[in-house]
């Protein structure tokens, strides 16, 4: 979205902090950009199981942090 609020802006970045590089890829192109995991497959040249992996992965790791904080 555009327009988010400091507060959910803070915690995006201390989410996606927890992320390698290539699942913050895919999950921002995915998530935020709308594309198709064929798409981002072919933008990152990685195969379309990577994409899917990176992203169920980061995820993941993000619900996990989530569960921790609340």
């Amino acid at each position: 979205p555009r327009q988010i609020d400091k507060d959910t802006r803070m915690i995006l970045e201390e989410l996606f902090n927890l992320l390698n590089k290539r699942e913050r890829e895919v999950i921002i192109m995915h998530s935020l950009w709308g594309f198709k995991h064929y798409e981002i497959a072919k933008l990152l040249d990685i195969s379309i199981s990577t994409s899917l992996s990176c992203y169920h992965r980061g995820m993941k790791k993000m619900k996990k942090e989530m569960e921790i904080e609340i």
